[in-house]
């Protein structure tokens, strides 16, 4: 079994194509406005969003990358900035938490270099 695919919904799905597609470079793939959803993909796998009512601590998506600070970096160019302190875990990863237009937290990791 393999994960196909996440779906948060969405408040404004116009306005989350245009946040998920430049902040975190996704690709458009798929739009179906009579439905109110939207398939975008970027290299570690899919996210689609779905129009309706967002419900608070519905999702939380994490993103792998290679460099957590020059993320952080290209991400306050946007205005993006972490809602808490970086962490690093026990487990051998750093970790930042954002947030999207909707409030579902996105948590940005790099696997700590020994």
């Amino acid at each position: 079994m393999k994960l196909f695919m996440v779906e948060p919904t969405v408040s404004d799905l116009p306005n989350s194509i245009a946040w998920y597609t430049a902040v975190l470079g996704l690709t458009l793939t798929l739009m179906d406005d009579a439905h109110g959803f939207a398939l975008l993909e970027g290299a570690a796998g899919r996210i689609s969003l779905k129009l309706g009512t967002v419900r608070a601590g519905g999702v939380r998506l994490h993103f792998e990358v290679a460099d957590l600070d020059g993320e952080l970096t290209r991400l306050a160019a946007f205005g993006i900035r972490p809602v808490s302190q970086l962490k690093t875990s026990a487990e051998g990863y750093r970790r930042a938490v954002l947030h999207d237009p909707d409030g579902h937290e996105l948590l940005l990791f790099e696997w700590v270099k020994d």
